[in-house]
């Protein structure tokens, strides 16, 4: 799961994987009449974590996904064709046995890192079981269901024996011990990129690891700035593949707040913007800079969540009075105009969604009726947030409602660097509070599987701020539909999931982001927007100079 901040549209055919072994990915029809060389300034409000096994953010994602290849990648293009997986390490994509239980893949001839020591398939193996024993938030995905991957996590010894790989002639098979239709994909995003097995656990930010991609990241300055530059040991057999995009010569990264960043951009003193703008200037910008800004929808999820293991949202009353009590069309004002307003757990786009009539439409009345009959008038509320725009502004508001409603409600803002690890401690017992959550690949089990299955419920780590652990029959379904390949009939069955979640109110969810790509006057917009990226929001690689 995406770190739950302001992020990041694939639609069902998304999910149709490309079947050759070589194709090429440049960047997208209208990229490739861009001009190739210079560099790119680039302004944004939080430092990344650089290290491919710890990074859970689409912000970071966005120069990560360009160092660190896996067997399998994304395709640099934007709008659906981007959502597909292509070969990237590996010489083709895997085969797959028939009970979805066991992959098997080779890697293309002398691959080398950027510091041109040898690529090899142990190299895969070790940064897969760097993922467990470094607790990546990655666990929350499927390496887990890796043959092994449970004892290792146990013991930190021996290596995961669900991968079995040969330097000799890469080869790698990879045994899961129960089918996960959603394994191919999670084999290409930056958690499964690809590391030297000399790489310890510990967070690498302050000096990331050599990668196989198109670029390397050098002068990290922690917690000011960075650049991507190419890497000039890139890998032969990687030309003309999904590995090799990327038509500037390089970025120079610099954090700066929001505000700060929008009038370096619209100065020309910075190039673009990670963040959206501040809510209260974008009519400003999309007004005075209409000819190098734009806004796109995403494949995202905004709610508020309430924990089931904590008074008053044990009660489903209570729950159902939240979602009567939250006005979508309200938070779309206060955010700028940058949200959709919406009732699903999965965003239109993503397969599985169905559009339905909202369940609980917006009534302050019923919800009061609905916390009276709970007996839960008074109650006392924490609300959780990170002080960023817009979570700060929405939390209030929601606290405001809480209070309307019948509840003695007040906010807990904490810093964005520890809200997630904090509320994700069952332990700490949060009520309520902000959450949202972009896709990390195009399957809806990555919603609801990641997000809202109560298997998933530990003491740390959390993902599934419900804490509905006690709700088995949902686990039950999620787990036997997480096992299976997509089809109409699967995506019917998704649907069904989600609506049941909605009936048991486990969320608030009042919509989706729309996402803002915001240039200088230096910036092709017209040839190389490189947004609508359904991985990473903006693929830096299709990004081009006048």
């Amino acid at each position: 799961m995406h770190r739950f901040t302001s992020i990041r549209s694939a639609i069902a055919m998304c999910l149709a994987i490309a079947l050759g072994a070589g194709a090429t990915a440049c960047g997208s029809d209208s990229a490739s009449s861009g001009k190739d060389g210079g560099t790119v300034k680039i302004a944004t409000a939080a430092f990344p974590v650089l290290d491919p096994a710890l990074s859970y953010s689409v912000e970071d994602w966005q120069a990560l996904t360009q160092v660190y290849p896996g067997l399998l990648v994304f395709r640099h293009e934007s709008g659906p064709e981007g959502a597909k997986v292509a070969p990237g390490l590996a010489e083709r994509l895997p085969a797959v046995s028939a009970d979805g239980k066991t992959y098997r893949l080779r890697l293309r001839p002398n691959l080398r890192f950027s510091d041109g020591s040898p690529l090899r398939a142990s190299d895969f193996k070790a940064s897969i079981e760097r993922i467990i024993a470094s607790d990546s938030p990655g666990l929350s995905l499927g390496y887990p269901n890796i043959v092994g991957a449970e004892e290792y996590a146990e013991t930190k010894r021996g290596g995961i024996r669900g991968i079995e790989v040969s330097d000799a002639t890469g080869d790698i098979t990879i045994r899961l011990v129960e089918p996960r239709g959603a394994f191919t994909y999670e084999l290409a995003i930056p958690f499964a990129g690809v590391v030297p097995k000399r790489t310890l656990p510990q967070n690498q930010t302050k000096n990331p690891p050599p990668g196989a991609g198109r670029y390397v990241i050098d002068d990290v300055r922690l917690n000011r700035s960075f650049r991507l530059r190419r890497n000039t040991n890139f890998s032969i057999a990687l030309e003309r593949t999904a590995v090799d995009a990327g038509k500037v010569d390089g970025f120079d990264v610099t954090v700066a707040s929001v505000p700060n960043a929008a009038t370096l951009v619209s100065q020309n003193r910075a190039d673009f913007m990670v963040d959206n703008p501040p809510g209260d200037r974008v009519g400003e910008i999309q007004g005075r800079y209409e000819d190098r800004y734009r806004q796109f929808g995403t494949p995202s999820v905004f709610w508020f969540f309430m924990n089931t293991e904590a008074e008053p949202f044990d009660d489903l009353r209570v729950r159902q009075a939240v979602n009567h009590a939250i006005e979508p069309e309200a938070l779309q004002r206060l955010q700028g105009g940058l949200l959709e307003p919406g009732h699903t757990i999965l965003p239109r786009g993503v397969p599985g969604f169905e559009k339905s009539s909202d369940l609980y439409p917006f009534d302050r009345e019923k919800a009061r009726q609905l916390i009276r009959a709970a007996g839960a008038e008074g109650a006392e509320v924490t609300v959780w947030g990170t002080p960023e725009d817009p979570a700060k502004a929405t939390v209030e508001y929601y606290a405001d409602v809480l209070n309307q409603i019948g509840l003695k409600a007040k906010p807990k803002i904490i810093s964005d660097e520890t809200y997630i690890e904090t509320i994700g401690k069952r332990a700490v017992k949060a009520q309520t509070g902000w959450a949202s959550f972009q896709q990390d690949y195009p399957h809806p089990a990555d919603f609801l599987d990641v997000l809202l299955n109560p298997g998933n419920v530990r003491a740390d780590g959390n993902s599934n701020f419900a804490y509905n652990a006690s709700d088995r029959q949902l686990g039950t379904q999620i787990d036997a539909l997480a096992g299976r390949q997509l089809t109409p009939a699967t995506e019917k069955q998704w649907a069904a999931i989600d609506r049941a979640v909605q009936r048991k109110a486990y969320w608030a969810p009042y919509g989706t982001r729309r996402q803002s790509t915001f240039f200088s006057e230096r910036m092709d917009f017209e040839n190389c927007k490189g947004d609508d990226w359904p991985v990473a929001s903006h693929d830096w690689a299709q990004f081009c100079l006048k």
